[in-house]
């Protein structure tokens, strides 16, 4: 909303119609930008909250809007805005499917293709490879534990801090990866964010 003015402005902070008509059926200009006969407002709500406005006006009929016009266009704005709102649900749902469809994808694929790798370091970078591609991460690490917590964890890497195996910090070498938190799922079996 450009004008800070504006009757549409108005409406949305008060949550109130607005009907505005002029003198025998003169044309008037109230915080809008053209001359008009006569104006009828109402809020676009959703559980009492303004999400919009809904707007008629006759800017060369004559007519003046009624109280029983104000009721048809608060029923019509009520509709509106349960419109917007299952068309907004509607597009999450189907952009979270799309999501899943792509999860499922990439699964399907990583295990049609690790079932003809019989390099195990081949299948772990392609499977992180394609891990990397299904999240849109920009680096990734795959761990495991060759006998349980026996023996040292196992890694491969891959993305842009993948050239970056360690990282200096105050003169000590680390990883760029949270061990700790790869030695707790490993332990866990849990799943970590």
């Amino acid at each position: 909303i450009q004008r800070e003015d504006s009757v549409i402005k108005s409406i949305v902070r008060s949550g109130k119609p607005i009907l505005l008509t002029g003198n025998n059926s003169q044309y008037f200009e109230h915080k809008i930008n053209y001359p008009i006969k006569s104006l009828l407002n109402v809020p676009l709500k959703i559980n009492d909250k303004v999400i919009g406005a809904l707007g008629v006006d006759n800017q060369t009929i004559n007519s003046r809007f009624s109280l029983v016009d104000l009721r048809r266009l608060t029923e019509l704005a009520d509709m509106a805005a349960a419109s917007i709102v299952k068309t907004r649900q509607y597009t999450e749902a189907r952009q979270e499917i799309s999501h899943h469809i792509e999860q499922a994808t990439t699964l399907q694929a990583v295990t049609s293709q690790l079932g003809y790798v019989t390099d195990f370091n081949i299948g772990a970078q392609l499977a992180l490879s394609l891990a990397l591609k299904a999240t849109n991460a920009e680096a990734g690490v795959l761990a495991w534990a060759p006998e349980g917590l026996q023996k040292p964890v196992q890694y491969v890497y891959q993305g842009n801090l993948a050239s970056q195996k360690s990282i200096s910090k105050n003169g000590t070498s680390h990883v760029w990866w949270d061990e700790q938190a790869l030695h707790e799922v490993i332990q866990s079996g849990q799943s970590a964010l």
